[in-house]
């Protein structure tokens, strides 16, 4: 028995550091296909927190985006959701989760009061929509910038657009930077923010000075 977690524990390490190789030479791909693999040793080793641990370290300077959106985009990661109650229509795909809805993936985390998420045929996530006073959703730091907060009465995601939206008090903060808008949308695949006020209002931006 000690031969075998002797084992386990060489193997997980060789693991990591293969992954912050395939990390520091950025091919996610070779990152996604290592933790696959190695998946299994890392769960029987120490179960969610080596898993959780490895989520990070494959969050954590992938590419050069602006952010990374693991949830619910990855299905390298394992997702819980944690809800009051739940509905699910097998014919739809439509799942409704309802009541201190706590969704994670990774080291990604989402809040709300009520969360909807549509599949697709394969099992696939479709669209998620968020809603809540306020729903929060919070994304890991990548490379040397701070974690992402986005929240708003509704955050809705759409897989096919890799776009997400925040509607309604939108507020996206990254360290001390600041948006706040009616609407603030973000396409991950090109990189962009864009930003919508109510009629009669104006959109607020608060960027500090770096290094502060």
């Amino acid at each position: 028995m000690a031969s075998k977690i002797k084992l386990k524990g060489t193997v997980s390490k060789v693991a990591i550091l293969l992954i912050n190789k395939a990390k520091m030479v950025k091919k996610p791909e070779c990152t996604r296909q290592y933790m696959r693999i190695f998946e299994p040793f890392l769960t029987q080793l120490s179960g969610k927190r080596a898993l959780s641990g490895l989520a990070l370290s494959c969050l954590l300077g992938l590419s050069g985006r602006i952010m990374a959106l693991p949830l619910p985009t990855d299905p390298a990661f394992p997702m819980h959701i944690d809800s009051d109650s739940m509905q699910f229509d097998n014919k739809t795909g439509i799942a409704v989760h309802v009541g201190k809805v706590v969704m994670r993936q990774g080291e990604a985390e989402l809040l709300a009061d009520k969360v909807t998420v549509k599949r697709d045929s394969n099992g696939e996530i479709e669209t998620l929509v968020a809603e809540g006073n306020l729903a929060q959703l919070t994304l890991p730091a990548a490379a040397s910038k701070p974690k992402m907060i986005g929240q708003a009465h509704t955050i809705t995601y759409e897989a096919k657009t890799q776009t997400v939206t925040l509607s309604g008090e939108a507020h996206l903060t990254r360290g001390n930077d600041v948006m706040q808008s009616e609407s603030i949308e973000y396409q991950m695949q090109k990189e962009t923010i864009s930003a919508k006020p109510s009629p009669g209002a104006r959109t607020r931006i608060v960027l500090q000075p770096r290094g502060s």
